[in-house]
């Protein structure tokens, strides 16, 4: 699977913390960035805190402007196509019930469709 790593801006981050936690974290540096971790660690511990945090963290973000994160498209984009392909024999089967029908069936029992 390609990787969906999420990176959110510490300052995203850190004001998401202050709302659930209460505390200022200055993840700008060594110790704040430790600090900060292990509140994450510990909110994400809980589901219900860790549901709190992603919704302060959403809110945060959208708050700033930023874009929502895009994961990669694993399987690529999709292709389709307008026409029907004219290998696919069960398409030219007419109705059932019309006399093209009983015709294409009787074709079928003397070895196939007459073209």
């Amino acid at each position: 699977m390609a990787d969906a790593t999420v990176r959110i801006e510490p300052d995203v981050l850190a004001a998401a913390l202050r709302d659930i936690e209460g505390v200022e974290v200055d993840l700008s540096t060594q110790e704040g960035a430790r600090a900060g971790a292990l509140m994450v660690e510990r909110l994400l511990a809980d589901p219900e805190s860790a549901e709190k945090l992603l919704s302060a963290v959403e809110r945060r973000a959208e708050a700033v402007g930023r874009a929502p994160t895009k994961f990669p498209d694993v399987y690529g984009p999709v292709e389709t196509v307008a026409s029907t392909s004219p290998q696919d024999a069960s398409l030219a089967v007419p109705p059932i019930g019309s006399a093209e029908f009983d015709a294409y069936m009787a074709d079928l029992g003397d070895g196939g469709p007459r073209s």
